[in-house]
């Protein structure tokens, strides 16, 4: 904690921003680009920094923070608070956040609405013999394409119908 009269420290202040960053937009999630232009003029003030390249500190404290577990770093490109309860429904969160919160012992799953309905689906009739013939004669590929996955060669995708 510092005196009014003193300075914040760039890691104070950075934490501090990504606190606020957190609440203000509701999420775990911190998207860099967005987060340095929103909380580092708080930042400068709070260390009263008069360097030329402030965004260069503020994104070497971000992998520093990153290094110490304070933070994880998305596969989607994003930040994630590390030690912080997340909450699974509670927004769309990337699986290797999922997974680093699981293995943070942070995952917290909570219970929600879900329902059964009942419902008309059209079919077309005859496409299972269309799909076996063609995955025969075209040796289990698309006769139009280069698609050998057979899971993928439903016979929708070998003749279209709306």
């Amino acid at each position: 904690m510092t005196l009014e009269n003193e300075p914040t420290s760039w890691k104070d202040a950075i934490v501090s921003g990504l606190d606020r960053y957190a609440k203000r937009h509701g999420t775990i999630l911190i998207e860099r680009k967005r987060f340095l232009a929103e909380e580092l003029p708080s930042v400068i003030m709070e260390t009263r920094s008069r360097g030329k390249t402030p965004w260069q500190t503020a994104s070497r404290l971000l992998q520093e923070l990153r290094d110490e577990g304070f933070l994880y770093f998305s596969e989607s490109g994003v930040y994630a608070l590390n030690r912080t309860v997340v909450e699974a429904t509670s927004e769309d969160i990337p699986l290797d956040v999922l997974e680093n919160a699981t293995a943070q012992s942070t995952l917290q799953l909570t219970e929600f609405e879900t329902a059964s309905e009942i419902g008309k689906v059209r079919l077309r009739r005859g496409m299972q013999a269309l799909r076996a013939a063609n995955l025969r004669n075209y040796q289990s590929r698309c006769a139009l394409c280069d698609i050998d996955d057979e899971s993928l060669l439903v016979t929708s995708h070998i003749a279209r119908w709306a």
